[in-house]
């Protein structure tokens, strides 16, 4: 069994944790009586083991990854979003459903918000009334098709499962995915006329 001394022996069997009486092997000299040793077969002399937690431990990193990627995408999202106010400067655009506002903010166009989304363009996206046009029906389809709701959810899920690799290559292609079906359901919607321009 595990545990007895040297020298000691043992016989029988017993159940992990239970006291074994081992008596040394050696013959007593003299009037020395030996005396049997008290060992423990799981090797274990007392309860007090320290065992570590794993399970608490990864789970612990976990939410820290999850309070750190949410915390970074949130600040991130409220920059932009103080940025975009200072910056802003209403544009006047007829048929137009949603806000519409000039900004140096931003180097591309886009529609920033979740419940009341704006339109945000560049001052050389505002320079052409045909590229404007273009823009604005690109960004309007952006939110027809809930694209500001569907980014909240990818960031919760990249918050959520920042770990895994798989997770930030599926957020891009959403994203390039989101793109492409807003591309084509504009073009539906201004004609194949204008795809080219």
């Amino acid at each position: 069994p595990v545990g007895i001394p040297d020298g000691a022996y043992s016989s029988g069997s017993t159940a992990p944790g239970q006291p074994v009486f081992a008596v040394p092997d050696t013959p007593s000299t003299g009037n020395v009586q030996s005396e049997p040793v008290v060992v423990y077969s799981g090797g274990v002399m007392d309860g007090n083991v320290k065992v570590t937690d794993w399970g608490g431990i990864a789970k612990m990193i976990w939410f820290t990854g999850i309070a750190v990627v949410g915390l970074w995408l949130l600040i991130s999202n409220l920059r932009l979003a103080g940025k975009l106010r200072k910056s802003r400067q209403a544009l006047e655009v007829e048929g137009c459903r949603l806000p519409v506002y000039l900004s140096n903010a931003v180097d591309t166009p886009c529609l920033f918000g979740i419940f009341r989304p704006s339109i945000y363009v560049t001052p050389e996206a505002a320079e052409s009334e045909s590229r404007l046009r273009h823009i604005l029906a690109h960004e309007v389809t952006h939110c027809r098709h809930g694209d500001n709701f569907w980014a909240v959810l990818r960031g919760a899920c990249l918050a959520l499962h920042w770990y895994n690799p798989l997770v930030w290559w599926a957020a891009v292609l959403s994203s390039n995915d989101a793109e492409l079906a807003c591309d084509e359901a504009t073009i539906q919607r201004i004609g194949e006329s204008e795809r080219a321009e």
